[in-house]
């Protein structure tokens, strides 16, 4: 997604434990304030962002592991 126009900071953070492999999201006081709609929205896009991020790295992964079926065959 491209932006030509302003940008904020939200004040979304996503946060992983390196440990175990678990992540959260923290949505700070700022946020809150802001009107509902432009946060629905926000989040919807945000939503479609990481779930696209997601499916190409299991593309990535489901490759790796064709790959490495091949070598072992």
């Amino acid at each position: 997604m491209d932006f030509n126009g302003d940008k904020m900071k939200t004040e979304i953070k996503l946060d992983a434990n390196m440990n175990t492999g678990e992540g959260v999201v923290r949505i700070m006081p700022h946020f809150e304030t802001m009107n509902m709609v432009w946060k629905l929205d926000l989040m919807r896009d945000w939503i479609w962002e990481l779930q696209r991020e997601y499916n190409k790295r299991v593309d990535i992964w489901e490759e790796e592991l064709e790959n490495s079926d091949a070598v072992i065959q």
